[in-house]
């Protein structure tokens, strides 16, 4: 299986980008370095981290759904740390699913390793990247 995607961005000011994806407008900005210091969307690794929230959150639903596992609430809270290594750039992501889904401790490991294996966007980074994620009820 394929996926192409396109995405054109353009520099608007010094520090400010705004890209188009699939028809969408975002702006992104590096708000310390922007002259009047005013912030017009999120950083590029914010990005990044947003697509990654995204990503689990849909294949967590896709999960849920395909076990026809009732739930009303699926929250994403990811923590990401970028660090400059020797060679390049790494993300140290901890990625936390709260849902108020009522799972047992198997079926919690089996969306798990669910979501593991079908994220996209995490599958992605996880090369040479640490990215760790866990469920967590909500009542």
């Amino acid at each position: 299986m394929m996926s192409i995607k396109h995405v054109t961005a353009q520099l608007e000011e010094p520090y400010i980008v705004t890209a188009t994806s699939e028809g969408f407008t975002y702006t992104m900005d590096y708000a310390d370095r922007n002259p009047e210091g005013e912030s017009l969307g999120t950083s590029p690794t914010g990005m990044l981290l947003t697509a990654l929230s995204g990503c689990h959150a849909m294949t967590a639903r896709s999960f849920l759904s395909g076990k026809k596992i009732p739930f009303s609430k699926l929250i994403i809270e990811i923590n990401g740390e970028f660090t400059n290594g020797r060679k390049n750039w790494q993300l140290n992501a901890n990625v936390t699913i709260k849902t108020d889904a009522q799972l047992d401790d198997r079926q919690m490991e089996t969306m798990e390793r669910f979501v593991a294996r079908n994220c996209t966007v995490s599958s992605v980074l996880q090369t040479g990247n640490e990215i760790t994620a866990q469920i967590e009820l909500i009542r």
